[in-house]
């Protein structure tokens, strides 16, 4: 069998359709306030497409920003996102081996290594969400000559809003709870959004406080059930956020995808959303594909490295997002 069954297995159009028959990798971020993710036929991302999300350019350092000067009344045109590139390494050893693989196996061993890369791209994409719909992305990135920099985007802050009680005030009830909520959806109201159904996140801390007060409560004004990872009040549901994404700066430390004391809440239809910009790859065919994986081959030492890329851009509109500190 010919040494080049690797770049048989990843051709572009067998990693498409194994990437769609692979089962949903879930992720809280993606999947609840990212769900728009356009696929931009350009490596960058038009400012007119982020004007029409945020009311407000967001800054960019080390290398976010595309040179193309070209609109008048505009220093930055468009914006460049950095691809996210992790590779894994197949030895001559290894594709000696596959050599004796029949079909099957050959395409169980593809998928196998695909999706650990699909992983560590959607991973790597989560925590940059995670950090977007806190104001700021601020990702290592690799320099070409060596060394690592900081790839920084600012969007701003979430619309803050001040409780007049904290959870964890002696004469703190469930009514807190309603009081905080309203006034959050009232502030997002100002900005002209939270017309519909909203998302509400509870950090850890935050989320037993509610607990603590839903227990104690005795009225029968506000209906209160608590669920394995929800309490529903009357109509809106607050969600235990207590999920983490590892510092990609510091080595065994995680991030929360939400402060232990706040309370988040997020209008979906506040434009929030996630393009994906055109790979810089003549095999993938400049398209601007969620992922695609290309067989590299190497001579020292001999075999091919799997590099996988994806150029995702998350675009929060930090207007529709509102934040309390509860305790």
């Amino acid at each position: 069998m010919s040494t080049d069954i690797l770049r048989v297995l990843f051709n572009r159009e067998s990693m498409i359709r194994r990437l769609q028959a692979l089962p949903a990798y879930p992720t809280v971020v993606m999947d609840e306030v990212f769900t728009s993710r356009p696929q931009i036929a350009s490596a960058t991302v038009p400012v007119e497409d982020v004007a029409q999300v945020v009311r407000t350019m967001p800054l960019i350092q080390r290398g976010g920003a595309s040179i193309s000067m070209g609109q008048s009344g505009s220093s930055i045109s468009s914006y460049e996102p950095l691809p996210i590139s992790p590779h894994t390494f197949v030895s001559a050893a290894d594709v000696n081996t596959l050599r004796g693989y029949d079909s099957q196996g050959l395409e169980a061993w593809a998928t196998q290594r695909t999706n650990v890369l699909r992983q560590t791209v959607r991973r790597t994409t989560e925590g940059m969400a995670a950090q977007a719909i806190n104001g700021t992305i601020e990702w290592p990135i690799q320099l070409t000559g060596g060394g690592v920099d900081v790839y920084t985007v600012k969007w701003g802050k979430p619309v803050a809003v001040t409780p007049k009680l904290k959870l964890d005030a002696a004469t703190a009830t469930l009514e807190t709870v309603v009081t905080i909520l309203s006034d959050m959806r009232k502030a997002l109201r100002r900005k002209g959004y939270a017309g519909g159904v909203v998302k509400v996140w509870a950090g850890e801390d935050a989320y037993s406080a509610i607990l603590k007060l839903a227990a104690r409560y005795e009225g029968h004004t506000i209906e209160a059930k608590v669920q394995e990872d929800c309490i529903l009040l009357g109509n809106t549901k607050i969600v235990l956020r207590n999920e983490e994404y590892p510092d990609p700066m510091k080595k065994d430390t995680w991030v929360p995808i939400q402060n232990k004391n706040t309370l988040r809440m997020i209008d979906p239809a506040g434009g929030h959303q996630m393009p994906y910009c055109a790979l810089d790859d003549f095999d993938a065919k400049l398209a601007p594909l969620p992922l695609f994986i290309k067989p590299i081959k190497t001579d020292d030492p001999s075999g091919y490295k799997l590099v996988a890329q994806s150029k995702p851009f998350p675009v929060p509109n930090m207007e529709a997002i509102s934040e309390a500190i509860v305790l």
